[in-house]
C-alpha cells in the first residue's frame, strides 16, 4: 500500500474496515458505493501519505499540510475511530473523483471471491507473506492484545469452521483441539492462502505479490503492480521505491532468527503440505 501510495494519483486507505466492517463483508449489499466513498476519506488508521498527491491545493503541498493532516494532533481531532472528507480548504473535490482508491483490507478472502465474480473493474492484488515471515509479525504484534486462553480457542474455533466447511482438510491439518496456538493460527492460514490462489488463477484482474520476491527486487516486482492497476511507474516513484524498501530484505528474513524450533518446524510443516504455497517459495 505504501508503494502504490508513492503515485500522485492514488488515495490510499489502511485497512477502512475497521472503521466500516462492511467494506469485509462479502455479504455487504452497497460494497462498491462504501468503498467510493472510503476511498475519498481519510481515517484514523491511515499512514501519512508517502508523495505529493495531484489532488492538494498548492499550499498544501509546499508546505505538506496532507501529512499533518495525519499527525498525531490531526487524528485527535476526528476522534480516536472516525473518519474525515478530505477538506476543500487542503484539497482539489473534482481531482479526487478522477484518483485511483487503493483499500488495504485484511483477512477478506471470500470478499476477494465475490469481487472476481462481479466486479471486472477492480484489480485485486493479493500480498502473500511466507508463514515464518507472517507467524513472528502475528504472534509478536497481534497475538499479544489478547489472553492467551482467550486467542487460543479462538484460533482452535476458526480451525474447526474450516473443517466443518472442508472436511477433507482435517485429514491434512489434523483436529484442531489438539493444535497449539501457532499451529492453529498456521494451518487457518494456508487454507486461506490456497483458497485465494485457486479464487484468483484465472482472473487477468488478479495478482499476488510474494512478499519476499518484491523485498529481494523490489523495483522490477513493483512495475508489473502499478501496470496491473493502470498507474505510471516513474523515475520519482522508483526512487521512492528503493527508499521505502532499503530494510525490506532484513525485516523478511527476521524470522529464520527469532523463531522457536518449535514454531519453526510448524512453518515447515504447513509449507510442505502445500504444493502450491510450495511454488511460491521453493526454496522452503
Amino acid at each position: 500500500m505504501r508503494l502504490l501510495d508513492l503515485s500522485p494519483v492514488t488515495l490510499c486507505r489502511n485497512e477502512p474496515h475497521r472503521i466500516d466492517p462492511g467494506l469485509a463483508d462479502p455479504e455487504c449489499e452497497d460494497w462498491m458505493d462504501r468503498a467510493m466513498r472510503a476511498g475519498a476519506q481519510i481515517g484514523v488508521h491511515d499512514l501519512k501519505p508517502e508523495g505529493i498527491k495531484d489532488i492538494g491545493r498548492p499550499w498544501t503541498n509546499a508546505l505538506r499540510l496532507d501529512r499533518a493532516l495525519r499527525s498525531g494532533t490531526g487524528r485527535r481531532l476526528w476522534g480516536r475511530h472516525g473518519v474525515i472528507p478530505y477538506p476543500n480548504l487542503l484539497y482539489r473535490a473534482r481531482a479526487i473523483r478522477d484518483t485511483t482508491r487503493v483499500l488495504k483490507i485484511i483477512n477478506a478472502r471470500h470478499l476477494v471471491c465475490r469481487l472476481l465474480a462481479e466486479h471486472p473493474e477492480i484489480p485485486v492484488i493479493h500480498v502473500v507473506r511466507h508463514p515464518g515471515g507472517m507467524l513472528k509479525s502475528w504472534t509478536t504484534r497481534f497475538a499479544p492484545r489478547f489472553g492467551d486462553d482467550e486467542i487460543l480457542e479462538t484460533q482452535r474455533a476458526i480451525v474447526r469452521k474450516i473443517h466443518a466447511l472442508d472436511p477433507p482438510f482435517e485429514s491434512v491439518s489434523g483436529p484442531a483441539d489438539a493444535m497449539s496456538l501457532e499451529q492453529a493460527k498456521l494451518w487457518s492460514w494456508m487454507h486461506a492462502q490456497e483458497h485465494l490462489l485457486r479464487a484468483g488463477a484465472n482472473s487477468d484482474r488478479y495478482r499476488t505479490v510474494v512478499f519476499e520476491r518484491l523485498a529481494n527486487n523490489p523495483i522490477a516486482e513493483v512495475r508489473p503492480i502499478y501496470h496491473a492497476v493502470g498507474l505510471p511507474m516513474t523515475p520519482a516513484i522508483e526512487r521512492g521505491v528503493e527508499r521505502l524498501t532499503r530494510d525490506s530484505d532484513r525485516i523478511a528474513s527476521a524470522w529464520r532468527d527469532t523463531l522457536t524450533t518449535p514454531q519453526v518446524e510448524a512453518v515447515d510443516r504447513v509449507l510442505g503440505a502445500s504444493n502450491a504455497l510450495q511454488g511460491l517459495w521453493p526454496n522452503g
